[in-house]
């Protein structure tokens, strides 16, 4: 597996030397095995690599879990890590939808929110 994401990556261009790389990182085994994956690769390219988790205030203690999970793994690897916090079930109640699509939505909005933050950050030198 290693070997066919690292060849799909050099063939689609993906991540080049010096670029910048975001990770969501669940605390599922498909987003840490993409996590040491992306490590990987970005060391070799010289990449920066920079996590970002989202709590989303349903799982009670297993979101409390995952959350201290990934940041002792991101620690672990010297991977800057940004934990963001929602409430998907009070979005999901205003806007009229499913918990999923809700998550959803602010999962994706947030790490919008951190890439543009993290290239103003580069572009200003702080990073």
């Amino acid at each position: 597996m290693d070997q066919k994401v690292r060849k799909y990556v050099q063939d689609q261009h993906m991540i080049e030397k010096t670029d910048r790389v975001l990770a969501g990182v669940s605390g599922g085994a498909d987003s840490i095995c993409l996590l040491l994956l992306l490590k990987e690769l970005c060391r070799e390219l010289e990449a920066c690599l920079c996590a970002v988790h989202v709590h989303h205030g349903i799982r009670g203690a297993e979101a409390d879990r995952d959350e201290a999970f990934v940041q002792a793994l991101c620690e672990s690897l010297s991977v800057p890590l940004y934990v963001a916090h929602c409430q998907v079930p009070a979005y999901a109640a205003e806007h009229g939808l499913s918990e999923e699509e809700a998550g959803r939505i602010l999962r994706y909005q947030i790490l919008e929110e951190e890439a543009e933050k993290w290239e103003r950050e580069f572009s200003d030198g702080s990073r």
